[in-house]
Order: C-alpha cells, then structure tokens, then sequence
C-alpha cells in the first residue's frame, strides 16, 4: 500500500485510513471522520503483508493438491497390480494338485 499525504494537512503524516471517502488522515482529521469505516494504517500493513503471504503461498497449495493427484494416481495403479497378483495366485493355488493323505 503506498502511503500519501494526509488529505488536509501535507506535512502530517497520516495514521488512518478512511474507507468511505477513500482519504488518509492525520491524528488531526481523524475526528472530522469517527463515524466512517476508519482503519489505522499500521493495521492495513498487517493486512496487506498476510494477504501477500498467502498469494505468495498459493503456488505451495497447487504443489500439493499436484502430489495429492499423482498419489492417487499410484494408490489405483498399486491396487490393480495387486488384484493381478491376487487373482494368479488365487489360479495357482486352484491348480495345484491337492496333497495326498
């Protein structure tokens, strides 16, 4: 967030932002707009700085749901192979000769 001058007083530096006039205010101003949607600017870079940390982290989530799929994509293919290999030894059990008693 670039920072401006307070609307009124140039040389102040602005603390607040108000959301309904979309205007920076001073410690001065502030009055004039105490019933509007007002926001300290230390809070906005607290914001601003998460939100761009979780863009930033979006890459790491579109990672994971990419091995999510590629682990399931393995698990199928190792429970075919699996049946494969069950149902031939399943036909070998079937075809061997029984032990005599």
């Amino acid at each position: 967030m670039e920072i401006k001058k307070c609307v009124n007083h140039e040389k102040q530096r602005p603390n607040f932002f108000c959301f309904d006039d979309k205007k920076f205010l001073c410690d001065s101003c502030f009055k004039e707009h105490r019933k509007h949607n007002i926001e300290t600017i230390s809070e906005i870079k607290k914001s601003e700085k998460i939100y761009k940390n979780l863009l930033k982290n979006k890459s790491i989530v579109n990672s994971l749901k990419e091995i999510k799929n590629i682990k399931e994509e393995i698990k199928n293919e190792t429970e075919i192979k699996l049946n494969i290999i069950n149902s031939k030894i399943s036909s070998l059990k079937d075809s061997c000769p029984t032990p005599r008693k």
